[in-house]
């Protein structure tokens, strides 16, 4: 794995940390797991990709955690061994909740299998 890759891997492990142990804000609600992060070349951004289950508005919850963001990069710099701390920017990540959607309409188109005889 490359430097690249581990910073990646290690603001995604502390990110998941943070939100679940740290930021206490009663408006996020649900699970919330992140699914992946890209950090740019130049190590100034972070694209954190969070996928939010249970939550009453999930949209909500992502401009609750926006509001948060100060904070979060704050505790992410006391344990995240690196000079500069990428800024953060959050964005929904559909895929779990379209894959759930997609079995579900397979599940419900009631195909039978034929058997060889």
């Amino acid at each position: 794995m490359n430097k690249l890759g581990r910073i990646e891997e290690d603001i995604k492990y502390y990110l998941s940390k943070i939100l679940t142990e740290k930021v206490k804000n009663p408006n996020i609600d649900g699970m919330i797991s992140i699914t992946k992060v890209g950090v740019t070349k130049d190590l100034k951004y972070a694209k954190v990709f969070l996928s939010i289950f249970g939550a009453k508005d999930s949209n909500n919850v992502l401009k609750e955690i926006e509001k948060s963001k100060g904070y979060i990069k704050r505790e992410l710099s006391l344990v995240l061994k690196a000079r500069n701390i990428p800024e953060l920017v959050f964005e929904k990540d559909n895929s779990m909740e379209y894959g759930s959607r997609m079995n579900e309409i397979i599940e419900n188109l009631n195909i039978t299998k034929e058997t060889e005889e």
